[in-house]
Order: structure tokens, then sequence, then C-alpha cells
């Protein structure tokens, strides 16, 4: 008996020393107190009228809030527990200075804010039906062709800060058909279900933030048809007309190069080699000529895809090439002291131009010389240079450096006799 007693004495001791431990440490705690600050707490708007918005919710800027209390306390508290929110129970439109009202957990206490005052835009609120711009993105492939988009509703309603709603000239929806893969496998018209999510543009095609669309999405009817089969031609270009006088048609390109024509009938398509694009008209032209052209069905064909294709039609100078035999050497910047000899003597010059130059041309209205320009008097080589009307060229000169030796000249004296 007196053992039991003596045990439970001393584990009654034991507890009221861990008793009196706790107590210490949690006193100990409670006293000490700490600050921890939050530095992007971001503000609730509240009490705003319903007649009004603000010009961009989503771009208050976030306010840094001091929070004090015991070191447990303030330990448990999150950025999520504290609420700074801006009162606007009275504003007007305007640009309107807001206090930041901040909300802390219960055992902490707040210490600071910053700023304590926020100035937002605020404007009327207005609401518009604007006209709904169904856009096709993505191809389903050259055997499926696109017939229409038609929305479930041609407008939407856009609602938002009055100047931003003003600013919306349509809205616009994609309908992506990239990666679909019809089970339609015959000739024929059938149609898919999509989705466009609808976004606010201005008149330049740009978007037009902080408005809301009403509904922001919009089932779609794609109207799609299954092209009869079909095979890849070659494109002619089909030219009329004559370039200016002095030009002639040079190369002619098509892009692209080939074209898919369809047809139901297999023996129709087999018969078609090639087809013409519609005629392009090059009359009077003296410079190189870019144009988009329509393409000719074939007969028998029933479509061509597609159905334009860019002939690039280059016009060059009529030219002529002329050959001249013997054309004489000549010495040029010649020193008034020397003299000079050129070997050989003349050169054979192949020349071109435009046509009419060339056909006038004449030996006399060609020089072939070497230049003397500072030389003393000795034997050099000295490339040969051609002088020639504007426009002709030189193709082929043989040969093209001359042998020339300059020599002093001999002074002569003339001797009078008087009677």
């Amino acid at each position: 008996m007196d053992r039991w007693l003596e045990r439970d004495l001393t584990l009654k001791i034991v507890a009221l020393v861990l008793a009196v431990f706790l107590w210490l440490y949690v006193s100990t705690d409670q006293s000490q107190q700490s600050r921890k600050t939050f530095d992007a707490v971001r503000p609730a708007v509240s009490s705003l009228p319903a007649s009004l918005t603000l010009l961009d919710p989503n771009t208050l800027p976030a306010v840094r809030v001091t929070v004090e209390g015991s070191a447990l306390a303030v330990g448990k508290v999150r950025s999520s527990d504290i609420h700074a929110t801006l009162s606007l129970k009275d504003a007007k439109a305007g640009l309107v200075p807001a206090t930041v009202d901040v909300t802390v957990p219960d055992g902490v206490r707040l210490v600071d804010v910053y700023p304590q005052f926020i100035s937002v835009q605020v404007e009327p609120r207005k609401t518009a039906r604007v006209p709904v711009q169904i856009k096709q993105v993505g191809e389903l492939g050259s055997d499926y062709q696109v017939l229409g988009l038609t929305p479930a509703d041609t407008t939407v309603v856009v609602e938002g800060p009055a100047s931003r709603v003003d600013q919306v000239n349509s809205v616009f929806g994609p309908v992506s058909l990239s990666g679909v893969a019809p089970d339609k496998q015959d000739p024929g018209d059938f149609s898919l279900d999509r989705t466009a999510n609808l976004g606010a543009l201005d008149s330049k095609g740009q978007q037009v933030p902080g408005v809301t669309i009403t509904p922001s999405a919009l089932p779609v009817t794609v109207a799609m048809r299954r092209l009869p089969p079909g095979i890849d031609v070659p494109v002619e270009a089909r030219v009329t007309g004559q370039p200016a006088p002095g030009y002639r048609v040079g190369e002619i390109t098509v892009a692209p190069k080939t074209v898919k024509v369809r047809a139901t009938s297999l023996d129709s398509l087999r018969a078609i080699g090639s087809t013409l694009t519609q005629p392009l008209d090059i009359k009077g032209a003296s410079a190189d000529v870019s144009r988009e052209v329509g393409l000719q069905l074939p007969p028998g064909a029933e479509m061509v895809q597609p159905q334009t294709v860019i002939v690039t039609i280059r016009i060059e100078a009529d030219t002529l090439t002329k050959t001249f035999d013997a054309v004489p050497i000549g010495v040029r910047n010649l020193a008034d002291n020397l003299s000079a000899t050129a070997t050989p003597t003349s050169v054979t010059l192949q020349l071109e131009g435009p046509r009419q130059v060339m056909a006038a041309l004449q030996l006399s209205d060609i020089a072939v010389y070497v230049s003397a320009q500072g030389l003393d008097a000795g034997d050099y080589q000295l490339p040969l240079q051609v002088a020639t009307p504007q426009g002709v060229r030189v193709v082929d000169m043989s040969p093209r450096i001359a042998s020339v030796t300059l020599e002093a000249k001999t002074a002569t004296k003339t001797t009078s006799t008087a009677h």
C-alpha cells in the first residue's frame, strides 16, 4: 500500500513539473511579439453603383500590409487571410481616390497599410449589341471545301466601361478546322458542329480589353462539301499582245506550277493534261509584268484548286548581236614627247545592244584604245578599252591586251643659208 502511494505521488510530481514547464513555454511565446509584412495583397472593390464600372479592374495595384502579434499567431497568418477593399459607394464617373480598408485575422493587429489610398478611373457602364464575325482557322485538307460558317446568333452583347465599349467594332470568333477528320467519304454536302470563343475587336482589328461578351462563345455550323476526285496538272500561261517596240517577251513563270483539277468522271480526269490561265495582255509593256490570273476550267472538269495563279512575264530589251572585224587600236593620253606603236593594230569585237541601235551601228561609232596616261618611254602590255554608244555592251573581244612600245620623238633641226 505504501509503495502504491509513493508511486502515485511521484507521477503527480512529474505531471506538475511538466504542466509548469508547458505554462512557462506558452507564456513566454505569447509575450514575444512578432511582425510580418505581406507585399502583394490585391484589393477588391465593394459597393460600386451598378451603373458604374472601373476602367481597368484587373490592374489595381497591390498593397503592402504589416501585421503584429505573438510569434505563434503571426506565424499562422497567410496572405489569403488578409482582405483589402476599396469602398466606392458614393463614387461618380471620373478619377476617384478610394481608401484602402484592411481586415486581418483574430489574434493579430494591423500595423501598416501602404498605400492607404488608391485612385481608380470610374466610368459609366455601357452595353451594346455588336455583330459577330466568324472566321475559319486551319484547313481540313484539299479534298474538302468549306461552304459557309453559320453562328447560332449574329449579334452578342458587349458590356463594360463606356469608352471601351465605344471602341468595339465587331466580335470575332475563330473556328478551327485543323486536325478534323470528317467521316464523309463520298462526294457531297454535309455539316460539322463547332464552337467559337469570342473576342472584341476595334476598327483596326486589335483586341479591346476590359469588356465582357455575353455569350462568350457561340455554336457554329460549318457547311462542308467533300470534293470529287482530282489530279495535279501543269498550268500554262496564256499571253496576248506584244510589248513596246524595242522589247521582247523573256521567261514566263507560273506560281504554283501545278493545280488540282477535279471531275466526277475518271475518264474526264484522264483526258486532262494541263489547264490554261485566262488571257494576260502585255500590250505595250516595257517592264516585267506580274499579276494574279484566273484559270480556265478544262473540258470535263468540275472545279480547279486554286482558282488563281500568279503569272510573271519578264520583259527584256529586244537586242541584236553584231561582230566587227579589224577594229583599229588607238593610243590615248600619250605624252607630247612620245610616239607609240601598238601590236596588234586591230581587234575583233562582238557587241550587243538594242536592236534599233545595233542596226544603225557603224565601225566609226566604235573606238578601241589603250591609255598611256603617265607612262614614260618603254615597252608595255596594256588592256584594251572600248568606247561604244549608250546601251551597247561588249560581248567578246579578241585580243584583250596589246603590246605597246613608247619611244621619245627625235628632234629635227633646220639650217638656213644666207646669199
